[in-house]
């Protein structure tokens, strides 16, 4: 397997690049914020060797795939682009790519370096199959990246769509306990909200029930004085009556 064969030699690549692409975001403003503190961005980096040191097994399992989501799922919940994320793998996919011939050419040159070398230089064939060899890692490669950036967005756009919808579940509970509230406002003291309402927004649920249980407290207050109210008048009342027929019978 190539990404097998090539992973031993791989880690000081990967260092490098990733650190070179680090460096190179710390120096934009739209993608410096991610990474408030050098830790941040150190564990950051340190997670992506580690990632793409699972993409070099080739074994594209159930760790691999826990990995992927993870990123997807952090770049979402961060609010980072896909535009960002797919500009960010093509920086980093280059700084490997570089690396990784620059690399090869140098390892070609040594091996056919020397006194006989230099008289008749490398076999067409030889070159030939160095050449294919560098072919294959790198298309190995871009192919094993172009699928992780797949997933990772696959994932990251179901996050926001998952997203999406516990909003609009959040927003359709907003106005029906508006519309409750409006109804004890009005008086009316049964208003009550669904049961899948008080399910998706227990918090806001309970709110109102206390708002209603208040108010209703605050109606029975009132009604309790209004009555007191009305006893007082009609007290009132009778005792002027009282003393008007008194006075009139003097």
């Amino acid at each position: 397997d190539i990404l097998a064969q090539l992973r031993p030699s791989m880690s000081g690549i990967l260092e490098s690049s990733l650190t070179e692409f680090y460096n190179r975001l710390r120096a934009m403003p739209e993608m410096a914020h991610f990474f408030p503190t050098p830790e941040i961005m150190h564990t950051a980096q340190s997670l992506q060797q580690a990632h793409w040191e699972t993409i070099l097994t080739g074994r594209f399992g159930p760790d691999y795939v826990g990995d992927v989501t993870r990123i997807g799922a952090v770049h979402a919940q961060r609010g980072v682009a896909p535009r960002w994320y797919i500009g960010g793998y093509a920086l980093l996919l280059s700084g490997i790519f570089h690396k990784l011939i620059v690399r090869e050419i140098v390892a070609f040159h040594a091996k056919n370096k020397g006194i006989l070398a230099g008289l008749c230089g490398p076999k067409e064939a030889e070159v030939k199959q160095a050449a294919e060899q560098l072919g294959e890692q790198i298309a190995t490669l871009t192919k094993a990246a172009l699928l992780d950036m797949d997933l990772s967005i696959s994932i990251y756009l179901d996050r926001l769509q998952e997203a999406k919808a516990r909003a609009d579940e959040e927003r359709s509970a907003l106005e029906q306990i508006a519309q409750a509230i409006e109804r004890v406002a009005s008086g009316d003291l049964e208003a009550s909200l669904s049961a899948d309402v008080a399910e998706k927004s227990p918090l806001l649920a309970k709110a109102f029930h206390n708002l209603k249980d208040g108010f209703g407290g605050i109606v029975s207050e009132i009604r309790q004085v209004s009555g007191l109210v009305r006893e007082s008048a009609s007290s009132i009342n009778k005792g002027s009556a009282s003393i008007l027929n008194q006075s009139e019978e003097q």
